[in-house]
């Protein structure tokens, strides 16, 4: 294993498990950005990525286990960036989208958040959709999809993500292991989850979220993990005033119809490395 202790170059971090379709390429393609790209790879071709990313490491393996490694490994580097997001490979969101979700997560001075879903995203939580008309709202769950960190809230809970290999139940836990924290819905900057639940990394290594929920719920008895229920407090840090427009109306419907559709389908289904710096 090659290691390194590069230095942020940029204020804030996105790392991501990429396998061979990841859309993360479409995060790097701007002349400038705020945010820096640690790709970590589990797909079959060797360093199909390393000279694209700023940050680079391949390695087989669930996601949450793996990211524990990696960020308990590079925590000097990791913990110089003001903030930390965690996204899936499956993600398509612009780079000024990325660029305006980091700054007004640093604004808000959020603890831990997520940017919303559009409308025909596969959504497993409809409170994660996106509010048209808010600009963010604060919550008390985000999901594992694509969870948002500042360095405290990290550092705190970075510990979690070894103790669920499909990640399930985490985004449950978070909000309990640290009460005082803001959590945050980003509606102004919103992702399109492009592929159904319970994707590519489950495939690969066999996931079991039944096993996990058990597992974590034994580690935490004091919390009711397996019963607790996500939900959003629905309140607005800010309104934009503007009158609804029938587009916004026609996306939303067709969203709900879509949402439908892609639950029904996913509930059908259920739920040695090389590293270096660019």
């Amino acid at each position: 294993m090659q290691t390194f202790n590069p230095e942020p170059r940029r204020p804030f971090l996105i790392i991501c498990r990429a396998g061979d379709k990841s859309l993360h390429q479409k995060w790097l393609n701007t002349p400038s950005r705020n945010y820096d790209v640690f790709i970590s790879y589990f797909g079959d071709q060797i360093d199909k990525y390393k000279d694209t990313v700023d940050f680079f490491e391949a390695q087989k393996g669930p996601k949450w286990p793996i990211l524990h490694e990696l960020i308990e490994r590079h925590w000097q580097l990791v913990s110089g960036y003001q903030a930390v997001w965690l996204p899936d490979d499956d993600i398509d969101m612009s780079p000024d989208k990325i660029q305006q979700m980091f700054n007004l997560f640093a604004g808000l001075t959020l603890d831990v958040a997520q940017p919303a879903l559009t409308y025909n995203s596969y959504v497993a939580h409809r409170h994660l959709l996106v509010k048209t008309g808010a600009i963010a709202r604060k919550v008390n769950f985000v999901e594992v999809m694509a969870p948002l960190f500042n360095i405290k809230s990290l550092s705190q809970l970075k510990v979690t993500f070894s103790q669920s290999v499909s990640g399930w139940g985490l985004d449950v836990l978070w909000p309990k292991l640290i009460p005082d924290a803001q959590f945050g819905i980003l509606d102004a900057t919103p992702m399109f989850h492009t592929r159904p639940l319970g994707g590519e990394l489950y495939k690969k290594n066999n996931l079991s979220t039944e096993a996990d929920m058990q597992a974590l719920s034994g580690l935490y008895p004091q919390f009711d993990i397996r019963l607790a229920a996500p939900s959003s407090k629905f309140r607005i840090y800010t309104e934009i005033c503007q009158a609804p427009r029938l587009s916004d109306g026609l996306a939303r419907i067709k969203g709900i119809i879509q949402n439908r559709l892609n639950t029904y389908k996913y509930n059908k289904i259920g739920p040695s490395a090389t590293v270096s710096a660019k």
